[in-house]
């Protein structure tokens, strides 16, 4: 069951049933921005036993990985990172980690570094994580290597919620509503949004992820993923209705009324 959330950056369009919302982000001065960020580094820093000695930093889109460091690039493709764990195209994610989502992809590396299963994952544990690209796929996946144990206790909705993320997948109900709660924050479609920097939505949702994975559905969680899922649900009833239909098509990610009812234009592998 395939319903669309919000658009994502740099994958190809989702589809959205309901009409653009006014944008009502609040951007946030450059000295909250690096305030946030630097808390978000302090707590990676200082954090229990249960996380790793891994850091995370964000790279812009098309920049390379830093030299002179040991880097692993999780989501997206950042060119010189030491390790790809990413399934996006033309990636060199070895195939022994290969998943459909790169957060899975992260799980298996954890999984086998502590099994044993991968002799290399020693050479990774103080790895800096990088990432282009704010979305739940790419926030997932780079959580799960700064927070491995925390992660592998709730793998199922992190797998759930990056698979509706980046596939517009009804995986399950919780693993929705997690990905509109963390896409939510850049969302210019959602009337949570606050901001449209990547790296700052990236330091917002570290700090959420705990939480929201811990208190999803309670007044916590709910407040951040009842507005978007409300919409799941109505293209739900679009579809039951027999108000909308499908059709093959080249114009993919076309999204409009015809003839009294929504027309959907997927490619033959949708």
């Amino acid at each position: 069951m395939l319903f669309s959330l919000s658009p994502p950056r740099h994958h190809p369009q989702r589809l959205s049933l309901l009409p653009r919302q006014p944008e009502q982000q609040q951007q946030q001065p450059h000295a909250t921005k690096a305030a946030t960020i630097c808390r978000c580094a302090a707590l990676a820093s200082s954090s229990d036993a249960s996380s790793s000695s891994r850091r995370f930093q964000f790279v812009r889109y098309g920049d390379s990985a830093p030299l002179q460091t040991t880097t692993i690039c999780c989501d997206g493709l950042v060119p010189n990172a030491s390790l790809q764990l990413t399934h996006w195209t033309n990636n060199e994610t070895p195939e022994q980690f290969y998943a459909d989502t790169s957060t899975e992809i992260a799980m298996n590396f954890v999984e086998s570094s502590n099994n044993g299963a991968f002799d290399g994952g020693g050479a990774y544990e103080d790895a800096l994580v990088l990432n282009n690209h704010y979305d739940t796929d790419g926030v997932l996946s780079c959580f799960a290597l700064l927070e491995p144990e925390f992660a592998l206790k709730h793998k199922q909705i992190f797998i759930e919620a990056a698979e509706s993320g980046d596939f517009g997948e009804f995986s399950s109900e919780d693993g929705v509503k997690l990905d509109i709660a963390l896409s939510s924050i850049c969302d210019p479609l959602s009337s949570l949004c606050v901001t449209d920097d990547d790296e700052l939505a990236y330091a917002l949702a570290f700090e959420k992820v705990k939480a929201l994975v811990e208190r999803l559905n309670e007044d916590f969680g709910e407040k951040l993923w009842n507005e978007g899922y409300d919409q799941v649900l109505e293209a739900e009833k679009v579809f039951q209705r027999g108000n909308a239909k499908v059709r093959e098509g080249c114009e993919v990610g076309d999204c409009r009324v015809e003839n009294g009812g929504w027309l959907f234009i997927v490619s033959s592998s949708a």
